[in-house]
């Protein structure tokens, strides 16, 4: 038996949605009243006029009513070799291939910023009138003379622009002064003293060389003959002249003994091979034979007794102590001589590096005058000041804004 749900004879209701509810009215924000002038705003303003307008304004007053012209003149060079590269030097100096060690060019650059450089210039050129000519009317830019050296370094400092490629070595000098005549000068003659400096230090490494070529020669000159006083001195005791010599004779000699012994014994085999024992000729290549050993033994005894003359009283030498002190003073005596002759070529090769230029300063761009002035740059400069004046003028606005709304 089944449960039946009674059906609606109109069929299914359909679903409808509930109708949205109407949205209340947004409120109505009251009237915004009328801005008004606060203090904080003359403030804010005021500072942006003190630390903004005023200085760039008297910032381009002064850079464009007063400040001097400058002119600018620039010399840039290199620091060269002129020794070639040779078979010796190149484990320890491959940069004499392309020209001047980084040490060379560095030595230079700091040079170039030196008191003595500056205190060279000053009495070569007299850099206090130059530089001091327009302090009267641009006290900002120019030179307070008299002053110090160090004074004038650091205003040399800021009147030049030095730069240093360590890739290549290059180095680059550009001088500013207020007349375009004294800056190319001050730059010819910046130029011409850091290439004294550099032909000074080439000098004294030079003359170092050469000295050591020198001693070294001195050394193997006493040496040499230390040696061949020796040799004479062995050659008056022993008189010998050549112990070598004499072995080699007597050395000779036995091997000539040896073979009329062995001729004499070949002798004696056939004859007994065909006379008998009562051959009056065996007797005597048997003598012959005795006499010949007995020879031998004699030259050989002959190498342990000492040799004639050889020496002072109760001293004796044989001759193969002989031989070998010999080859001792003669190995002595041809070493010597070969470190002479290495001495003695060292210091011509020194004597002939020292007659040539070793380093020299190649100049690719040479000073020459302005025909106009380039700085001060018065635009760059105005716009760098009231840039730096915004910033802070900015950074102490938020800073105040950011104390008064944590109130």
């Amino acid at each position: 038996m089944t449960d039946a749900t009674p059906q609606d004879p109109a069929g299914p209701i359909p679903f409808r949605p509930a109708a949205p509810k109407p949205r209340p009215p947004a409120p109505v924000p009251p009237p915004v009243g009328r801005a008004r002038r606060r203090p904080r705003h003359v403030g804010l303003m005021a500072s942006f006029l003190a630390l903004v307008l005023l200085p760039a304004g008297l910032s381009a007053g002064y850079l464009w009513l007063r400040a001097a012209d400058q002119f600018g003149a620039t010399v840039a060079f290199a620091v060269q070799s002129a020794q070639p590269a040779t078979a010796l030097s190149l484990p320890g100096g491959i940069s004499q291939l392309t020209g001047a060690s980084d040490t060379q060019s560095a030595m230079v650059y700091e040079y170039l910023q030196s008191r003595d450089l500056v205190a060279a210039l000053d009495a070569r050129l007299n850099l206090r009138k130059r530089f001091s000519g327009p302090t009267a009317r641009d006290p900002l830019f120019g030179y307070h003379a008299p002053g110090s050296v160090e004074d004038l370094t650091d205003y040399w400092n800021r009147m030049t622009r030095l730069s240093l490629d360590n890739g290549t070595g290059l180095i680059s000098l550009e001088v500013h002064a207020f007349a375009a005549r004294d800056a190319q000068a001050i730059a010819a003659a910046a130029f011409a003293e850091a290439s004294r400096m550099i032909n000074d230090l080439s000098d004294a490494a030079r003359r170092d060389t050469t000295r050591a070529a020198r001693a070294e020669l001195a050394h193997a000159e006493t040496r040499l003959t230390r040696a061949r006083a020796a040799l004479r001195r062995f050659r008056e005791t022993s008189r010998v002249i050549d112990p070598t010599a004499d072995v080699t004779s007597r050395m000779g000699v036995i091997a000539a003994l040896q073979e009329a012994l062995a001729s004499a014994l070949v002798d004696l085999d056939m004859i007994r091979q065909t006379t008998g024992a009562t051959d009056p000729r065996l007797a005597e290549k048997t003598r012959k034979i005795a006499v010949i050993r007995a020879r031998i033994a004699e030259e050989r005894r002959s190498f342990g007794r000492s040799a004639a003359g050889s020496g002072g009283p109760g001293q004796k030498a044989t001759l193969a102590a002989l031989t070998g002190t010999f080859e001792r003073l003669t190995s002595e005596l041809a070493f010597a001589e070969k470190a002479y002759d290495t001495a003695l070529g060292a210091l011509d090769a020194a004597e002939a590096s020292a007659r040539a230029q070793a380093l020299y300063l190649a100049a690719y761009r040479k000073p020459v005058a302005a025909e106009q002035a380039e700085y001060p740059r018065r635009a760059l400069l105005t716009a760098l000041v009231a840039i730096f004046g915004f910033l802070i003028w900015s950074v102490l606005a938020l800073v105040y804004y950011s104390l008064r709304d944590r109130r």
